[in-house]
């Protein structure tokens, strides 16, 4: 088991982190990446790559590409609340799980792209 510090500081879209954060603890995730446009609501790491090295280059990726490749299930994460209160999770495995491997998961929500219409 290892620990991990993520921030939770959207650059993107509609950049709120008190609506980022919200969201976050409404839907049991730490959300963190890089929105792709697909017809798809869910994407495998191969697929999501290949769309976000198109949108946003290698090294926009990078990050992500961190955390799935060193974030696994039963790891811990901490994060701040925008007001300084801290929040400590143990990672789970994604529900649609056919094999071992890292908890990274993909979802395209409405509530979870946040993106300026």
């Amino acid at each position: 088991m290892r620990v991990h510090r993520v921030h939770i500081r959207p650059t993107g879209g509609k950049a709120d982190p008190v609506l980022s954060f919200a969201y976050c603890l409404k839907e049991q995730v730490l959300g963190v990446g890089w929105p792709v446009e697909s017809v798809k609501r869910a994407l495998e790491w191969d697929a999501y790559e290949r769309l976000a090295e198109e949108e946003y280059g290698r090294k926009g990726v990078n990050r992500v590409r961190y955390l799935r490749d060193q974030v696994m299930p039963n790891d811990l994460i901490w994060t701040r609340d925008p007001h300084g209160k801290h929040f400590l999770a143990r990672v789970r495995p994604p529900k649609k799980r056919t094999r071992a491997l890292p908890a990274w998961e993909y979802l395209n929500t409405s509530g979870g792209v946040m993106r300026i219409s």
